[in-house]
């Protein structure tokens, strides 16, 4: 299990980064985002959630891990912002536990989006995780814009106004969940025995997947993109920070992610599954 960070950047005492901060101009907006999450992981059976005021807690439970994370709310209206914020950077004790952020906007009111522009600083000092940003449903067609200038500043728009190309696409709502829970949080219990994994084999002929030419057919990656990406996460995992170096590796990929097309980015997702298959030492029939 992951060890708490013991203290701030300040040097203040914190607890565990496990902090989903929530804004934007309308607490109104803040809670109906969150309690679909709710909604449909409790639905799921995905963990559980329990509320009280702004504050939502949340056991994540999937099949790797199950982790303890809080969102908390905050309203900042153009009005207010700026000494919301300052407020928020001087609580040390909540603000170095921030390792998610969300930001939420009507894109039928244009000049809320522009209020994250004024969060910029607090990202960049700050590096959460996960930013992500939500736009609510609209007939206005902002998407291109925002999309563009999220990317460029290393941010994942969520469009609730999109609809899946496939059944493998995630958008709207399950598209937020699926970032938060794909996320090694701080303080995490661990399902799989990853004490062990510097231990595991690293050559990809000892995982016994059953990759070859034909799969190139089937629109899956072959051995040596596998072998490869299997390099670049876990080649250093037998050093001191590697699981670090490797989940650091893992978000860089998520953003590049954001920007290419769905087909490449499926495969790119294969790719990172694959290679957690070979490094964990899983066989394929685990799956039959």
């Amino acid at each position: 299990m992951q060890q708490p960070r013991s203290t701030s950047s300040t040097g203040s005492i914190s607890g565990p980064r496990n902090v989903i901060l929530v804004t934007g101009d309308s607490t109104q907006d803040l809670t109906h985002v969150v309690e679909c999450l709710k909604d449909i992981c409790n639905k799921a059976n995905d963990g559980s959630f329990c509320a009280k005021d702004a504050l939502y807690n949340w056991k994540i439970s999937n099949k790797y891990y199950t982790a303890n994370v809080e969102f908390q709310l905050l309203e900042a209206t153009a009005a207010s912002r700026l000494s919301v914020i300052q407020a928020h950077r001087n609580n040390h004790s909540l603000c170095n536990r921030v390792d998610a952020f969300i930001y939420v906007f009507q894109k039928e009111q244009p000049t809320s989006f522009d209020g994250l522009k004024d969060w910029l600083a607090y990202l960049n000092d700050q590096a959460p995780a996960i930013k992500l940003c939500v736009g609510l449903p609209s007939a206005n067609q902002l998407d291109e814009d925002v999309n563009a200038w999220c990317v460029a500043q290393e941010i994942e728009y969520v469009d609730m106004d999109a609809e899946a190309e496939d059944k493998y696409d995630k958008v709207g709502h399950e598209l937020i969940l699926e970032s938060l829970q794909a996320h090694m949080w701080e303080g995490i219990d661990m399902k799989l025995d990853l004490e062990n994994t510097s231990r595991l084999p690293l050559d990809f002929d000892d995982a016994e997947l059953d990759l070859d030419d034909q799969d190139s057919d089937l629109g899956l990656p072959d051995s040596e993109a596998v072998q490869q990406m299997q390099e670049k996460l876990f080649g250093t995992i037998d050093e001191d920070d590697g699981l670090d170096m490797a989940l650091k590796s893992l978000e860089r990929m998520r953003l590049q992610g954001m920007s290419l097309p769905d087909d490449e980015r499926r495969r790119m997702a294969a790719e990172v599954a694959l290679s957690f298959a070979a490094q964990l030492g899983l066989d394929d029939d685990d799956d039959h």
